[in-house]
């Protein structure tokens, strides 16, 4: 069984808690109480400074135990659980499936897509039924944007002969092989959202380690620039050895994204604050080395940072800048989600 990271855990408190106890009043009654849903309340203080991930996963919980029948959560809830990487904030409804047959809708804070699950595609996440792992992705991959489904599939996606690297994932052990996500798009045959679930596990690569580099990747590909090489070895004039992020024509020339500071696949965009123990400096001063390193080789570098890669045009600049020349006058779509 995978457990979540305990700092992700919000205390609830169930209004029938109280009433067993015999007290009077209810939770949203005692001051420093906030509804989760109804009949499920939070310390306020914790809600405040909890963050988008750990507030979903408080609004399943209290789905959990408000319900009379077991949910299978899915979709963007599934992902929350599953501890993957997100581009957009989580929703305040949580996802769940439900049987083809039924008529629930969206309502009382649950969005139901009514869906066939094989057994298989059911797991157990902290006592709670969540679909798989392979699920999920595929599900993303039919109804959420490409650019959305992208930044989940690198993050999952397995790479042959590597280790799990705890660096990348908060579910290091957790990675799918993408014959097993092409095998579950073909399962799905000519539903909707199969085509484009296909195009994006085709798409998605496992050796892009951040949310920001996976969305470079989806804005060149949207541009129709080059397709870069990934996490690519280069030797500076002092002998050390590095990984550029991406390089194209060889390794002549070098892409980083935020080279100034790197994002993991935990920390997100930079509006999150570092774990690491270095100081600003230290790491400008870190980066800079580095970068005269590489450049001394006759090596070109690009660089670009978060604000750059969002809507794209900073990014195109600055690699048709170095010599990249984008197919289209206009960008592919990526931020349009697909059918439910």
């Amino acid at each position: 069984m995978t457990t979540r990271d305990a700092r992700e855990e919000l205390p609830l408190t169930l209004s029938r808690h109280y009433r067993e106890l015999g007290r009077g009043r209810r939770p949203s009654d005692v001051a420093g109480h906030v509804r989760v849903r109804q009949g499920v309340y939070t310390d306020a203080a914790s809600w405040v400074e909890a963050g988008d991930r750990a507030r979903h996963i408080a609004r399943i919980r209290a789905v959990a135990e408000t319900r009379r029948i077991d949910a299978v959560f899915s979709h963007r809830s599934a992902a929350a659980l599953h501890g993957l990487p997100t581009l957009d904030p989580l929703p305040t409804i949580v996802d769940a499936i439900t049987s083809p047959s039924s008529r629930r809708r969206r309502g009382t804070g649950i969005d139901w897509h009514h869906l066939g699950l094989d057994p298989s595609d059911i797991v157990r996440l902290d006592g709670l039924s969540v679909t798989s792992l392979a699920r999920t992705l595929v599900d993303i991959a039919r109804t959420e944007s490409f650019a959305a489904a992208v930044v989940q599939l690198d993050a999952a996606l397995a790479l042959p002969g590597s280790r799990p690297d705890p660096e990348r994932w908060d579910r290091a052990g957790e990675r799918v092989e993408r014959e097993e996500l092409l095998r579950r798009v073909d399962e799905i045959g000519s539903s909707p959202g199969a085509r484009r679930a296909a195009t994006a596990v085709g798409f998605g690569d496992g050796r892009a380690e951040s949310v920001g580099e996976s969305l470079s990747r989806v804005q060149m590909h949207a541009w129709g620039l080059p397709a870069p090489e990934l996490q690519v070895p280069v030797a500076g004039t002092s002998g050390r050895r590095y990984l550029a992020d991406f390089a194209w024509n060889g390794d002549l020339l070098l892409g980083e994204f935020d080279g100034r500071v790197k994002y993991s696949r935990n920390s997100g965009p930079p509006s999150s604050s570092s774990s690491s123990s270095l100081s600003m400096e230290d790491v400008l001063w870190a980066e800079k080395k580095r970068e005269d390193d590489l450049r001394s080789t006759g090596r070109d570098m690009v660089r670009w940072s978060w604000t750059d890669v969002v809507d794209g045009h900073g990014l195109i600049a600055a690699l048709q800048h170095h010599g990249l020349h984008a197919r289209r006058r206009q960008p592919l779509s990526i931020h349009t989600r697909g059918t439910q």
